[in-house]
């Protein structure tokens, strides 16, 4: 667009002269999908940085940035001594997606929140309306692995495991009996190659043993009852 101007002298106001300016409107900012997605997803490391979550390590992929890597040292409880190894699938859409992130352990887990064969936690139960970008975090998933390991008593019939779920109703002991194998497995495995092990960000035991050690299993040093989880509605 061009606006005309009119240019007086102090010598001759009737002289006039016309001059041309070009008016241009500003760009849109274009952010490719990719970019806005790499932005969001350092924001949520930095958020999980700033809040640390008791006994979890939590590390992005290297080859994938929708991929998180994950280790989890229960410290008391019926699973206490654990050191459980996941992976978080982020969905590829995101931040603009309405679809939950994804959980899924290394080993198998008896609970009753916790597929058996897939090895996967029931996310939807905790997020009942879908992912909201303007309110959910990473975070708030991580804080759901974590509870997971203080909270048994669900529905069996609603439940991801039916099996562990009433049998924490009907038989306690049993389920102490049987999350204490899946504790002393996951000691075990726990020095084995990970799934993921051509990732040079994937979570090897090793490095963090030294600092579990120092910290009895009896303690409750960073680690809180939980005898609810919370929805993140």
């Amino acid at each position: 667009m061009r606006l005309a101007q009119s240019l007086a002298t102090g010598d001759d106001v009737n002289n006039t002269y016309e001059f041309a300016v070009e008016a241009r409107a500003a760009e849109p900012l274009r952010i490719l999908p990719s970019q806005l997605a790499r932005h969001a997803l350092s924001s949520e490391f930095a958020r999980v940085c700033r809040h640390p979550i008791d006994g979890m390590y939590i590390v992005p992929s290297a080859c994938d940035q929708f991929t998180w890597f994950g280790l989890l040292f229960i410290r008391r409880g019926i699973y206490g001594g654990g050191i459980f190894r996941f992976n978080v699938r982020i969905p590829s859409d995101f931040p603009a997606t309405t679809s939950l992130p994804s959980v899924k352990f290394d080993l198998f887990i008896f609970h009753p929140n916790i597929d058996p064969s897939s090895r996967r936690p029931d996310l939807t139960r905790y997020f009942p309306d879908g992912w909201k970008k303007d309110k959910h975090h990473i975070q708030n998933v991580l804080l759901v692995v974590q509870r997971l390991f203080f909270s048994f008593d669900f529905d069996p019939e609603s439940s991801a495991n039916p099996v562990a779920a009433t049998m924490w109703r009907e038989d306690k002991e049993k389920f102490r009996s049987i999350a204490k194998n899946c504790v002393n497995q996951s000691r075990m495995e726990v020095y084995d190659e990970p799934e993921d092990a051509n990732d040079p960000n994937v979570l090897r035991a090793k490095r963090f043993m030294k600092v579990a050690v120092q910290t009895p299993p009896q303690s409750n040093v960073g680690v809180r009852p939980y005898s609810k989880i919370t929805k993140f509605l």
